[in-house]
């Protein structure tokens, strides 16, 4: 209840008097639940919007309430709503939605026709410019079978010139060429060489080929030569100013285009030596700007008028040794190299009936005569491991690192080779003819092996006794020589307990090779003729009345035997005492290499 206000009351209003009476209170309105329908409310009262109406698949409710695709028939005969946009599904039998606009419905009937390359669905399949044959470009080269391309309609970022639009904007539907970058071969400008018209002006391959940046020499820069289809490929050097299929001339340039420069006249600078025996002179190799060849520039040198030292040297320089008298009649005691002696040509008695006691062999048997016709060059000590390496190269040596010390652990054919490689290396003739060799001689042995078969093998070998180069002595020059004159079992007499003072044997070698010349020589001068390390001679071991009696110049070599026994001379530092006497004849296979055998050198002097 509302009352008055007091002034009323002071007027005499009296009580409160209610002059507004109450109005009856609001209630809320009640929902009447009905089927959803899409206009913006909820008529389900489920506090939800249009919910059963989904705008954007819809076709009668197509991006909004009401906005039905229907109303649009025009020939559509069922609509479909993709993203809240009409899309015509089904046309009505024989009409097509050709321009794609659902505004519009379906147009005209379709007259089924040919597809043509012209924008338009022309074979009524809701397709448009499909399976269509491309013709082709047309003109020369590349082009004329390149396929054109089928522009339904669209813009063209360089159209051709006779393009139906400006540069950039949309082009009529046709034919048109592919876009040429795209095309494989295709160039602008001719480049490649391939036997084909890349740029399509009638010309195949008219770009001048590349230079050859590869090509040495003089022939740097020549360009390539375009073969078609073959590719690019090496010109005619032959056209190249100063071009050498062979390097023949020593100009400091590479003629023959092959990177390397005067390689025919390799070694320029390198030590050389001109002239033979005494004129011998050290140089070095020198281009000859008029020959366009090497020569070996030295010092001039002087010949001696004769060659009559017995120095081993030839003093004439006419590429004999010691040719002249006395030399060519040697006689012991005449002046030799430092390092050798001169055995005279003789005769001598060669081999021993008996032995008592001292290991005497049946194949000593019997004592005969021998007459040797040539005078020879002897070496005063057997080779030692330093003279083998300066030869060879290695040390096939089981006790190596001892350069005065004999080598050993060679086979006869590696000694046989190692006589060829002195003679080389003194300009002396080779004396040993080797045929069928095959193997590295001195190799075969593991480091451990006291006893090996060689690498090194041959078929044959053959001696020509007049050769002046250097050679094993035969076996009756060996023993020749060993004895120096004397009939005794040692040259210094029958007695064994003098052995200590002139030979290595088992009693005071240590089982190991010794340094040469370090005991007392025989009277011709050689060393260690018993003792020391056996040395192979050039003979099989034959029986001695095979050579004769006399026996002129006995040998026994050729033809080489794989399973005879070929012999060594002087016994070794594992001898008994008996073994080392100067008829001993020890021996092995030709390629076997022991630790206790090597070998001596002789040289034929010329004869009277």
């Amino acid at each position: 209840m509302r009352c008055l206000p007091a002034l009323l009351l002071a007027i005499g209003l009296a009580g409160c008097v209610d002059v507004f009476p109450e109005r009856p209170a609001k209630t809320a309105p009640t929902c009447v639940p009905a089927p959803e329908e899409c206009n913006g409310s909820d008529e389900d009262c489920d506090g939800r919007i249009d919910e059963d109406f989904d705008i954007n698949t819809d076709p009668q409710h197509c991006g909004g309430c009401r906005e039905n695709c229907y109303a649009r028939s025009n020939g559509v005969v069922e609509w479909r709503c993709v993203d809240q946009v009409c899309q015509v599904a089904v046309c009505e039998a024989n009409r097509f939605d050709r321009d794609g606009r659902p505004g519009n419905g379906c147009e005209e009937r379709c007259a089924v026709g040919v597809e043509e390359c012209n924008g338009l669905d022309d074979d009524c399949d809701l397709r448009i410019d499909e399976g269509l044959t491309p013709p082709f470009v047309g003109g020369e080269g590349i082009c004329a079978t390149t396929p054109m391309v089928c522009d339904s309609g669209s813009f063209a970022s360089e159209p051709p010139d006779d393009a139906d639009a400006g540069e950039g904007g949309p082009r009529a539907p046709g034919w048109y060429p592919p876009d040429w970058a795209e095309v494989e071969g295709f160039e602008a400008t001719e480049t490649l060489c391939d036997g084909i018209d890349n740029d399509c002006d009638g010309v195949v391959d008219e770009g001048d080929p590349p230079p050859l940046p590869l090509l040495p020499g003089i022939c740097a820069g020549t360009r390539a030569v375009c073969n078609g289809v073959d590719g690019l490929g090496l010109p005619d050097l032959r056209t190249v100013p100063g071009y050498q299929a062979v390097e023949r001339t020593c100009d400091g340039l590479d003629n023959d285009c092959d990177g390397a420069i005067d390689e025919t006249f390799d070694g320029q600078g390198t030590p050389c030596l001109t002239g033979v025996g005494a004129c011998r002179r050290a140089g070095a190799v020198r281009c000859d700007p008029e020959a366009h060849a090497l020569f070996c520039e030295s010092a001039p040198a002087q010949p001696a008028a004769t060659d009559g030292r017995c120095d081993g040297i030839d003093d004439d320089c006419d590429d004999r040794i010691d040719e002249d008298p006395p030399c060519n009649g040697c006689r012991v005691g005449t002046a030799v190299p430092e390092g050798f002696v001169c055995v005279p040509a003789g005769t001598a008695f060669i081999g021993a009936d008996d032995a008592p006691d001292l290991d005497y062999s049946l194949i000593e048997a019997p004592v005969h005569q021998a007459i040797l016709t040539r005078p020879f060059l002897m070496s005063t000590h057997e080779v030692t491991q330093a003279e083998w390496r300066a030869v060879m190269g290695t040390d096939p040596s089981h006790r190596a690192a001892c350069d005065d010390c004999p080598v050993e652990r060679v086979s006869l054919l590696d000694a046989l080779v190692f006589a060829n490689a002195r003679s080389v290396a003194s300009r002396l003739p080779q004396c040993y003819a080797l045929v069928g060799c095959a193997g590295t001689p001195g190799a075969g042995c593991l480091p451990d092996d006291v006893a090996c078969l060689g690498d090194f093998e041959c078929t044959d070998a053959t001696v020509d006794l007049d050769c002046p180069g250097w050679r094993l002595p035969t076996e009756t020059e060996w023993e020749y020589a060993a004895r120096a004159g004397e009939w005794t079992l040692w040259w210094f007499g029958d007695d064994p307990a003098a052995l200590p003072l002139h030979a290595w044997f088992v009693d005071n070698s240590e089982n190991r090779p010794r340094r040469v010349a370090q005991k007392q020589p025989n009277p011709w001068g050689l060393f260690d003729v018993h003792g020391n390390v056996g040395e192979w001679v050039m003979d099989r071991r034959e029986f001695y009345v095979e050579h004769g009696d006399p026996a002129v110049d006995p040998l026994f070599l050729s033809p080489l035997d794989p399973f005879a026994v070929y012999v060594a001379r002087g016994g070794t530092f594992r001898s008994r005492a008996g073994l080392t006497r100067a008829a001993r004849r020890d021996g092995d296979l030709m390629i076997v290499r022991r630790d206790t055998v090597g070998l001596r050198l002789v040289r034929t002097l010329p004869g009277l």
